[in-house]
């Protein structure tokens, strides 16, 4: 059939085992779940015996129908067939999609769960009316089989749908709830090709309120998060760079924004002075109790890879962080050197969202094979200016944030706009921490310009970069460069007619 599934359909797959022992009905559970804002039901009860599975979908089915909301079985054709059920969802080691169209005919719902590209490419082959694309994350409702994929498999399986000529629904499923659901509904999109929905178990099935926690969950599929904020970037003439260079780095000195550090000890002092000279306030907190109280009040949260922490607890701040607006920076140090750090970076990329990524073109390039890049990152050459530009503005398309690449031309892409900024001196590779100290000027940058992080990005590159020319003038070497640098960003930030004339006085900015 023709099967046309609802934009951010919230997908109940039930399980009675979950459901206390004081609990109503499971007829009764899945209504209050519907009211809620579930607009797809499937019964899933792996234990139960032929009758007793009959019974419970003729219950839940007749409480679908009452609702009009499409009501489907796992797996079992013949339990289907007894209660005339909308439809089947089977799994890859289930009957062959075919031979359910036969048996079931042209008139009901089959879905099809994937793991991978080629299962998913098969299954629309066979004609399947949507895919349960998964697990995503690890889950307690079912044995795993098959490896979690996080968001960026879920997007390649998505970006290879586009290309197809049939197009068919999509949801995900595995470790669902509402800490994770808007991240991954909203960042696993593709240019061409976003999810349709999420399919939930045990965030639904344990709830003592069904259909409070549903319309909860409803909400956070059909608004739009705080961390995806609309941008009014637009390409900028040199008049206008300027005059908005100068506005946000004016803006830092007005806001004094405070910015969270979770860096590593080597740079903790230069980073905090560098965060000083340019008009913001630095905090280095790794106190995971007071995550949530710093997201309130921070202007941006600094995650620097430098020294390896305790991943799930970093998500933990970042997730406080995205559902505040709060922009992140995300500066991956070291992430390709070994198999423990590109590791980390992949577990990163599948459990936050950064609204700016900043590294080397080495760095970069780790994040980019984490990321699932289609194109052969292995075979960029980092030398090569063109392939830098070519590398930041594909991954910044596909993770939907900025990018930046640090060396002696840095690049920075929105995926729209790509631009090269020529602006620093050798001696920034000459001392340690420059690098990570970078990352502290952008994100006072994006603080105070969240509507516009691009344009925030190039003023912290030009900042950085031009206060380096000018400390360069009058040092002996990197020890005396330190300080001249310190001083350097005092005396630019405030974007005024000295810092305006060293950006004016040549070409720095190349749109490309």
């Amino acid at each position: 059939m023709v099967y046309q599934m609802k934009p951010n359909t919230l997908y109940l797959v039930t399980d009675s085992g979950l459901l206390s022992s004081s609990a109503e009905s499971l007829e009764a559970h899945v209504e209050k779940a519907i009211q809620g804002g579930v607009d797809l039901v499937q019964l899933r009860e792996k234990d139960a015996d032929t009758a007793e599975f009959i019974e419970k979908a003729r219950k839940v089915g007749a409480v679908c129908k009452k609702h009009n909301v499409p009501f489907l079985i796992n797996d079992r054709v013949d339990v289907a067939l007894a209660v005339d059920a909308d439809g089947v969802h089977v799994g890859q080691d289930d009957m062959p999609c075919t031979l359910v169209r036969q048996l079931l005919g042209q008139g009901k719902i089959i879905g099809v769960s994937c793991n991978t590209i080629e299962e998913a490419e098969k299954a629309v082959e066979n004609g399947a009316d949507y895919l349960g694309i998964g697990p995503v994350y690890d889950t307690s409702t079912k044995e795993l089989t098959k490896p979690t994929l996080g968001v960026s498999g879920v997007q390649a399986i998505l970006a290879h749908l586009e290309t197809l000529d049939r197009q068919v629904g999509t949801v995900v499923i595995g470790g669902l709830n509402a800490s994770n659901i808007d991240r991954v509904h909203h960042t696993s999109s593709t240019k061409g090709k976003r999810l349709d929905g999420v399919a939930v178990v045990s965030v639904l099935m344990t709830s003592s309120d069904p259909e409070r926690v549903a319309a909860g969950l409803k909400g956070l599929l059909t608004d739009e998060p705080a961390f995806k904020q609309a941008q009014k970037t637009s390409l900028l003439s040199t008049t206008d760079l300027t005059a908005k260079t100068a506005a946000i780095l004016s803006s830092i000195r007005q806001k004094s924004p405070l910015i969270h550090h979770l860096t590593n000890n080597v740079v903790k002092n230069f980073s905090a002075n560098v965060t000083l000279a340019i008009g913001a306030s630095p905090i280095m907190s790794e106190i995971k109790e007071e995550a949530e109280d710093l997201a309130k009040v921070n202007g941006a949260l600094l995650v620097n890879m430098g020294m390896l922490r305790d991943a799930s607890e970093t998500c933990l701040t970042i997730a406080a962080n995205n559902r505040l607006g709060k922009p992140v920076i995300f500066d991956p140090v070291g992430g390709g050197a070994t198999t423990f750090r590109r590791n980390t970076v992949k577990f990163f990329l599948d459990n936050a969202y950064f609204d700016l990524i900043k590294g080397n073109a080495g760095e970069i390039q780790a994040v980019a094979g984490r990321a699932s890049m289609m194109r052969g990152v292995d075979s960029l050459d980092a030398s090569n200016l063109s392939d830098r530009c070519a590398l930041a503005k594909d991954l910044a398309n596909k993770l939907g944030n900025i990018v930046v690449i640090s060396g002696v031309e840095d690049v920075v892409s929105n995926g729209d706009l790509t631009a090269v900024v020529r602006a620093g001196h050798q001696y920034l590779g000459d001392v340690t921490g420059s690098g990570c100290s970078l990352g502290s000027t952008l994100s006072a940058c994006l603080a105070v310009s969240p509507h516009d992080k691009f344009s925030a990005a190039l003023a912290g590159l030009l900042l950085y970069g031009l206060a380096a020319e000018r400390a360069a003038v009058s040092a002996q070497g990197p020890g005396t460069f330190v300080p001249a640098f310190i001083d350097a960003l005092y005396h630019y930030s405030d974007g005024g007619k000295d810092f305006q004339a060293a950006l004016g006085a040549r070409e720095i900015v190349t749109f490309v």
